[in-house]
């Protein structure tokens, strides 16, 4: 048994005094040697070299209403809730947590999505069922278990508010 232990032992040892080891460099292989597969994959089904779609020009009155509405918990019925709850600006506009939370506390279906670089996003939602940021904006809005809100109210809310004006 002594025996046993002392071989189990050295070998252990030998196992973590060859992992320590270095690793040698596999030799480059030129490019006019890889073969034809290397070289004829075509560089747009990686979608890196897709170019950027054209961008409106941002008009400042706009924006500014946008993080105005962003942050204000009027949007939603219960007055508790706004884009950014979970949408949040340090956690990638998203809420960093496995499944989003309802109005109501429990967990919803889905993780909620983070935000950067939507505009250039061609469809929204994990399903795809949104083609613009206008159509999405509004599921969220005014599903019961997200923010609830009646849409004609909250405009006629909206339209009593000074900074809305405009």
């Amino acid at each position: 048994m002594k025996r046993l232990r002392l071989i189990f032992g050295a070998l252990i040892g030998a196992l973590i005094l060859l992992a320590y080891l270095p690793v040698p460099e596999d030799a480059l292989i030129p490019p006019s040697e890889q073969g034809g597969g290397a070289r004829q994959t075509a560089w747009s089904m990686n979608g890196l070299q897709a170019p950027f779609p054209d961008v409106p020009p941002v008009d400042p009155a706009q924006a500014a209403l946008g993080r105005l509405l962003f942050y204000d918990p009027i949007l939603s019925v219960n007055r508790d809730r706004s884009c950014a709850t979970c949408h949040h600006p340090d956690l990638g506009f998203a809420d960093g947590l496995p499944l989003a939370q309802s109005a109501h506390g429990s967990e919803l279906r889905r993780s909620t999505q983070s935000l950067w670089n939507v505009a250039f996003v061609p469809r929204l939602f994990w399903d795809g069922r949104a083609d613009s940021l206008q159509d999405q904006m509004l599921v969220p809005l005014t599903a019961s278990d997200e923010m609830g809100a009646d849409v004609d109210a909250l405009l006629a809310q909206l339209r009593a508010i000074p900074e809305y004006q405009g």
